[in-house]
């Protein structure tokens, strides 16, 4: 068996592939070189071989001289794994890595890694990761999805923000029901404190588009 590079005359780029070394005219068979090969014509490339090696380590030399030639970068090569795919080195494992770092997931992929993780058990790492301290902002966003919003934005019922006059303590609380009938005060008159800017039963009520960053979660409430 053999590794091998062949290299494109006119533009310089290469590609690093195996082969069992009988057929001297053979070129490579990746599908980005083919289409090299009709585009500029065989005569153009020639290939060279780069080591002979035993069967049982040749995806692991091909993965090798992928990677110091820089054959994905700077040829035709696709992936840096060897033609039979069963091998990856930690090198090549390293560098996949590194290229899908950053990379946004589609929605498809994600729910595809949500459905593979499904009835695996979580390792002890994990679960106390799980049940550690909660940083503020973490608490933030608990507080949010119980109220069913989006991010820090209200959705759906109205945001509003109540206010004592005589304390300054401020509550917040997604719609207005359910406050009005546990403080025993007039929901149309609680509106009308807002439309018109003014206090009534020595509260303020105005509504938000948005909670505060440093919020107090024990603040919040939610009609129903």
């Amino acid at each position: 068996m053999i590794i091998y590079k062949t290299t494109n005359h006119i533009n310089d780029k290469f590609y690093i592939g195996q082969h069992n070394g009988n057929n001297p005219l053979y070129l490579g068979s990746g599908k980005v070189l083919k289409r090299a090969i009709k585009k500029y014509g065989k005569e153009n490339f020639t290939r060279e071989t780069l080591e002979e090696c035993s069967s049982d380590i040749i995806n692991e030399r091909e993965e090798y001289w992928i990677d110091k030639t820089h054959a994905v970068e700077l040829g035709y090569n696709q992936t840096w794994c060897a033609r039979g795919g069963s091998l990856r080195t930690k090198t090549i494992k390293k560098k996949i890595s590194e290229k899908l770092l950053g990379v946004p997931k589609s929605e498809t992929h994600k729910r595809n890694m949500s459905m593979v993780r499904i009835g695996k058990p979580l390792s002890d790492k994990h679960k106390m990761a799980l049940r550690g301290p909660k940083s503020d902002d973490h608490k933030r966003k608990l507080g949010l999805a119980k109220m069913g919003c989006s991010g820090s934005k209200s959705n759906g019922a109205k945001l509003w923000k109540i206010t004592n006059i005589e304390t300054g303590e401020i509550s917040y609380h997604k719609g207005l029901t359910e406050y009005c009938k546990k403080e025993g005060i007039c929901y149309g008159c609680a509106k009308e404190s807002k439309r018109f800017g003014k206090p009534y039963k020595g509260y303020t009520f105005n509504v938000i588009n948005y909670l505060p960053e440093n919020l107090n979660l024990v603040s919040l409430s939610v009609d129903g």
